[in-house]
């Protein structure tokens, strides 16, 4: 088609996902990156890289991906960053669903499971609310996956209060192990620490009162703890292992 002695090509894309992309290839500074304090909107990276990847553009397209990473990291040290222990997720379930459609479209799978842990965090009565939004085989994922991760709180991230053997070097052995008890208990009955909300850390660790050698013994054990847990996080939704999905990525 020809208008105006100039042809016009039909795009079916989304107008606003095309303005983000035409801003970003026209105004070096609309996708020169974020900080901390001066984030691009979310909306606008998903965008560019729904185009980017569909039209080939690499350079924005792995910008895109490393921008996607500040928000679901693929290291325990990034979550631990990036969502520092009292931290709100602003994300909706909205957002978080269109994210593992994004994913899935783009063939970025290592942002797949800490997407889904966040899904995972929402109340069941959201995720029911949202599961028109979401294909049914995405939606079992999500939910036999949070049903692993209630299943190993008890193992894995409250595996350093389980055992309350005192350390060998502990100086009252009597108190430290009946304090462990007590936190266990209170811990326990606590929502925070549902599986759902297994990698939280425990705001409660720097006030058991115990003496220095169990302290760190207890410390130890939960750092441990939540790494193995972030470790096996794909697997418990299906997804492989962290370096199969960074292989597929590539």
């Amino acid at each position: 088609m020809v208008i105006e002695g100039c042809p016009v090509v039909h795009l079916h894309d989304s107008p606003d996902d095309f303005a983000c992309l035409l801003k970003a290839l026209y105004n070096p500074f609309y996708f020169a990156g974020s900080s901390v304090d001066e984030r691009i909107p979310f909306n606008n990276v998903t965008a560019i890289l729904r185009l980017s990847n569909k039209y080939d553009i690499q350079p924005f397209r792995q910008k895109s991906i490393q921008e996607l990473k500040k928000v679901f990291p693929c290291t325990l040290h990034d979550y631990d960053a990036i969502y520092p222990l009292g931290t709100t997720i602003t994300l909706t379930c909205h957002d978080i669903i269109q994210s593992i459609l994004l994913a899935r479209a783009c063939t970025t799978l290592e942002l797949l499971p800490c997407i889904y842990y966040l899904m995972s965090r929402f109340s069941m009565k959201t995720l029911l609310r949202c599961h028109t939004l979401l294909p049914r085989d995405e939606m079992e994922i999500c939910l036999l996956g949070r049903e692993k991760l209630q299943e190993i709180r008890e193992t894995v991230a409250l595996s350093f209060l389980l055992d309350p053997k005192p350390s060998q070097h502990c100086s009252n052995p009597t108190l430290c192990e009946r304090r462990c008890l007590t936190t266990l208990n209170r811990t326990i009955s606590n929502t925070l620490h549902l599986g759902i909300y297994a990698l939280t850390t425990d705001p409660e660790l720097a006030e058991i009162l115990l003496c220095g050698p169990c302290a760190e013994e207890k410390l130890s054990a939960h750092r441990a703890a939540r790494e193995n847990l972030w470790n096996e996080l794909p697997n418990y939704f299906g997804l492989g292992t962290w370096e199969e999905l960074r292989s597929a990525q590539k």
